[in-house]
């Protein structure tokens, strides 16, 4: 799928601990994305940005399997789920 998009102009956000695909595949992060994510420390439910405005410039929402920090992608899936689809299971 990042093929797909042409991987030099996809903005891709991970609904994670942190966005590998910004520093592993050089792809550019997308506007107002955090190098570091962490529930309760920089997110939490009192405290995250809007869906329409965190995912603003990207292109494709990746919601992974097996997260980073579990607390972390739970909780950005429960807030942020709303904006996106999730795959079916």
């Amino acid at each position: 799928m990042l093929c797909q998009l042409g991987a030099r102009q996809a903005t891709v956000a991970v609904l994670d601990f942190v966005n590998p695909f910004s520093a592993g595949l050089a792809l550019p992060p997308p506007v107002g994305d955090s190098v570091w994510y962490h529930w309760g420390r920089t997110l939490g439910p009192e405290y995250h940005p809007p869906a329409e405005e965190m995912f603003a410039d990207v292109d494709l929402i990746l919601d992974p399997k097996w997260p980073i920090e579990i607390w972390t992608a739970n909780g950005m899936r429960d807030f942020f789920a709303h904006y996106y689809r999730p795959p079916l299971q």
